[in-house]
């Protein structure tokens, strides 16, 4: 996108806000009820996010304080 052109010369809008506001990617946006704020944020979606059951017994190598998954380490700060 245009507005990310990293030569202000060249960005969108680079010419005046009407350059912007008529870009196909804003052309949804109602201006005048932007201008008055009257633009509601859209809703976010959240994800819910299930715990997983692991076993304790997959991070015990069978040392006392050394707990470790294969090619991995935990670090201890």
């Amino acid at each position: 996108m245009k507005l990310l052109e990293r030569n202000p010369e060249k960005r969108l809008g680079a010419n005046g806000a009407e350059e912007v506001k008529q870009h196909p990617w804003f052309k949804p946006i109602d201006w005048l009820i932007a201008i008055s704020r009257g633009l509601k944020p859209p809703k976010p979606v959240i994800k819910k996010i299930t715990p997983v059951n692991i076993s304790v017994k997959a991070f015990y190598n069978g040392k006392r304080g050394k707990n470790k998954l294969e090619d991995w380490s935990f670090a201890v700060k």
